[in-house]
């Protein structure tokens, strides 16, 4: 069967999975189509675990920018509480969604939209090794 089995993934142990693949018929060849339904979930997951990080930086390069220099202190201020308050909600919308469509209001949630947080600490850990030479 092509289908995912749901209930055999919660007895599953991802650790000592096999990489080898089903018998399929390959007349339309993909790059994936070797692939038993286990590596397929896990490829699946990596790129969108990619593109969710990658969004969400990317995010905060261009609208973090955006909000730092061109708002003022309380505006900002104000907005970065309700993007704090949005987190936990836009995190259980992207996941009761249960598919690609969720993702947009997780990279939100996660990220707090685009305000520069993970940037911010990546530069001021930067600034901190870089002064203690």
């Amino acid at each position: 069967p092509d289908s995912l089995d749901m209930e055999a993934l919660d007895d599953f142990d991802p650790m000592s999975a096999s990489l080898t693949s089903k018998k399929r018929d390959h007349d339309q060849m993909s790059p994936t189509s070797y692939f038993s339904d286990l590596v397929f979930v896990r490829y699946y997951t990596l790129i969108l675990w990619t593109t969710t990080v990658i969004s969400g930086l990317g995010a905060e390069a261009i609208m973090g920018q955006h909000i730092v220099h061109r708002m003022s202190g309380q505006n900002a201020e104000v907005l970065w509480r309700y993007a704090q308050l949005l987190f936990s909600l836009f995190a259980c919308v992207s996941i009761f969604a249960q598919s690609v469509f969720g993702l947009p209001f997780l990279v939100f949630g996660l990220w707090k939209g685009g305000f520069p947080e993970t940037l911010g600490h990546f530069a001021h850990a930067h600034q901190i090794l870089h002064y203690k030479r």
